[in-house]
Parts: structure tokens; sequence; C-alpha cells
């Protein structure tokens, strides 16, 4: 009978491997199969020459981060999940603003160290920011139309530097859409609104989904931006990882 398991996977690029899931029965919990899926997972990791090893859990989880302290984990960031329920109407014509337009190809360098810029040194590796993710045009545009999907890009540019970006993705099938809201942090409190509006409304559709974001660095505009556009907290995750060189 299996009681437990664990899932491991290679991160992308870095050299690490990020640990997916853990899950005991609840009827065998308390036993120590979890610190064993864990032991057997590093024994694993470090047999295929793996650097670092990262994992998520919930920030209430207190058992769970209590086992992964003890093995020495460390807590490099966390991350703030809201979702936009769906079924709520669309808000009016989204504000404008004299520096807001479309993000193009151009951009992508400057959209790349924008969402460094919202993350943590060790952080990054873990949440797998990917240069391809930020890649405005219509090359990206097309990518993502095969796919059937839709993207909108739309970014604050003020004497040459973009200050702010808002990436709306549209998903197919039961995929939540996306709402992606960056802001560097020496322009906060600045530009959220505008932002999360013009993001809002990239994703107007008959359907009214419901919509996902994830923030890395929680800024209190930002949060006040989303909730005033619908969005709830639905939680907090913890980023741990454990060097092995």
């Amino acid at each position: 009978r299996v009681v437990g398991n664990t899932s491991l996977r290679l991160s992308f690029g870095c050299g690490g491997f990020i640990i997916c899931n853990v899950a005991v029965h609840p009827d065998w919990q308390g036993r120590g199969i979890g610190r064993r899926l864990i032991e057997a997972a590093l024994e694993d990791i470090a047999a295929r020459g793996g650097r670092w090893v990262g994992l998520e859990l919930q920030a209430d989880n207190e058992a769970a981060r209590r086992l992964y302290e003890s093995l020495r984990f460390r807590e490099v960031g966390s991350t703030l999940h809201m979702l936009r329920p769906a079924g709520l109407s669309w808000a009016g014509e989204p504000l404008s603003h004299p520096l807001l337009r479309r993000g193009r190809s151009g951009d992508s360098a400057a959209l790349v160290a924008l969402a460094y810029a919202n993350a943590t040194d060790l952080q990054r590796p873990l949440l797998e920011l990917r240069r391809e993710d930020y890649r405005p045009g219509w090359e990206g545009a097309l990518d993502h139309w095969l796919e059937g999907r839709r993207e909108a890009w739309w970014v604050i540019e003020e004497d040459g530097t973009i200050c702010g970006a808002v990436r709306a993705l549209r998903e197919v099938g039961d995929r939540l859409d996306r709402l992606e809201v960056l802001v560097a942090p020496e322009h906060e409190g600045r530009f959220e609104t505008v932002l999360v509006q013009r993001g809002i409304a990239s994703l107007r559709s008959v359907r009214k989904r419901m919509v996902e974001t994830l923030l890395p660095r929680p800024a209190p505009p930002l949060v006040a931006a989303l909730k005033a556009a619908g969005f709830q907290e639905l939680c907090v995750l913890i980023q741990m990882r454990l060097d092995l060189v």
C-alpha cells in the first residue's frame, strides 16, 4: 500500500532541482515518513549532481516548515497569491496615462530586469523566471496565438526608462487567466492602479473567467490596486532552498 510520495524535477537552468510535492496519508502521518521521503529525494539529487534543492510550502504549514528547517533548508523569499473570482463584472474604461504604451519587442531586456528587481537573488531560480516569458511584440504574440492563448503587454516609460509593466495572458481550456504586474521598487505607489486597470481591460471576456496573479514583492500599493479591481488574497507561499555544494 502506498502511504506517501514525493516528486522532483530539474529546475529551469541553474543546476538545481525542485521538490514539487510531498504527501503522506493522514493515517500514517507522524511516523517520520515525510522526513524519509525528503531524505530519499536529497540522496537522489546528490547522486545526479544537483547543486541546490528548492521547494515551496504554505506559510501557515508550521509542521512542514520545522521539518525542512531541520534538514537545513532556509527561507529565501515568499509570494502572495491572489485571485479575481469568475463572474465579476469588468471595470469601466481603464485610466489613461501619458507614459503608458503598448509593449514592443525592444522592451524584453528591460522587462527581465524589472522582473528580477521584484525577487531576491536566491528566490529567482525557484520562481523560474524565464526570459522568453518577457517577450512582447509580434513574435511572442504569434507563439501564444498558435497555442490558442492571447497575450498583451503594456509598459510605463519615463525618460527612456521602463518603470512599470503589466502582462495579461488569456489562457485556454480550464486554465486560469493570468495577470503579472511589475513596478520598479523606486517607483512604488505611482503606477499600480493604471497598470492593473489596463491589464484587467486586456482580459475582458464574455466568459468573465477567474484571474490569478502572483506577487514576489507584495508592496502595499500594488496589493491595494489589485483588491480595488476585485482580487482577493488566496495564500502566501514560502520558498525554501538547500545548497548541496
